[in-house]
C-alpha cells in the first residue's frame, strides 16, 4: 500500500477471480472492479483484503506477468462505505504513485 501513507506497512490480501469479459466491460457506468476490505474481521493478520475480477481469459497471463515481470498492483477506490468499491486496477513494476486525478 504506498498511499495513503499510514497504510504502507500494512499487509494485504488479494484474490483474483475470472469474470466474463462482458461484465466487467459492459455498463462502464455502473463498473465495479473488486471489492477492498479494510481490517478484515477473519483475519487479523491483515490490514487489508481485496478482491478483484479479471477477464477470465487474461488470469493465466496476469499471474504469470505478477509472478515474474510485475511488482505492484494500483487500485483506485470510491471513498464511503465499507467494503470500499474498487473501479479500476492495474500492474506495473514500479512503485510510482499516480494520482486519481492522473488516470483516464
Amino acid at each position: 500500500m504506498l498511499a495513503p501513507e499510514e497504510h504502507r506497512s500494512k499487509p494485504i490480501l488479494v484474490r483474483l477471480s475470472p469474470l466474463r469479459r462482458e461484465i466487467i466491460f459492459g455498463d462502464r457506468d455502473e463498473r465495479d472492479v473488486g471489492r477492498l476490505h479494510k481490517d478484515p474481521v477473519e483475519r487479523e493478520d491483515l490490514g487489508f483484503y481485496a478482491n478483484l475480477f479479471l477477464p477470465a481469459d487474461t488470469l493465466q497471463s496476469a499471474i504469470f506477468c505478477l509472478g515474474s515481470v510485475w511488482r505492484r498492483l494500483h487500485m483506485w477506490i470510491e471513498d464511503g462505505a465499507e467494503p470500499v468499491s474498487v473501479t479500476d486496477f492495474g500492474f506495473s513494476a514500479d512503485a510510482q504513485v499516480t494520482s486519481q486525478l492522473d488516470h483516464p
